[in-house]
């Protein structure tokens, strides 16, 4: 019985919420980047490295300045897509996708949420917490000798329906 909670709510997580993996790849560099960025980007991490072994402020101090780098990439970037814009003027699908990689690189699919998946998911928590309740022993006597307690006791619990589930799931 607690496999099966368990793989239901697995089930119901990786629907509503599927791990995100990222991938890095080494193989295929942006269009824009250059051997050049490159040899200036291995520069920048040899002086970032000097400073780092020798602790000293001229070495720190040159490898702040080289801003050249920051620089190149960015106008690489820049260059690169405004060519992408111009070349695409008559294009409006191109202009189109080329805007949206701007705004939006990593674009990830989201799943709509039915109303059935709802009533399911809601369904399988109450018959859940009904039949807990259920094998929860009564006792006659109180065991409150037993324990300190400070505060209200839980003893009658209101049944959560669809529509408080909705106003607290808007209101947050």
């Amino acid at each position: 019985m607690v496999q099966l909670y368990n793989n239901t709510l697995i089930t119901i997580l990786n629907d509503a919420a599927p791990e995100k993996t990222q991938s890095v790849s080494y193989t295929r560099c942006s269009p824009w980047y250059t051997d050049q960025l490159r040899s200036m980007k291995a520069a920048c991490r040899q002086l970032e490295c000097k400073w780092r072994d020798s602790g000293l402020t001229v070495h720190f101090q040159v490898w702040k300045h080289l801003y050249e780098y920051r620089d190149a990439i960015g106008s690489a970037r820049s260059t690169y897509f405004c060519r992408l814009i111009e070349n695409g003027h008559g294009n409006p699908r191109l202009l189109f996708s080329t805007i949206g990689q701007l705004l939006e690189p990593n674009r990830s699919s989201t799943l709509s949420a039915s109303q059935n998946l709802f009533n399911n998911f809601f369904e399988f928590f109450i018959t859940k917490i009904n039949r807990i309740t259920r094998q929860v022993p009564v006792f006659d006597t109180p065991i409150t000798s037993l324990y300190w307690f400070i505060g209200i006791p839980f003893i009658h619990f209101a049944q959560v329906t669809s529509l408080s589930l909705t106003k607290l799931v808007q209101k947050n």
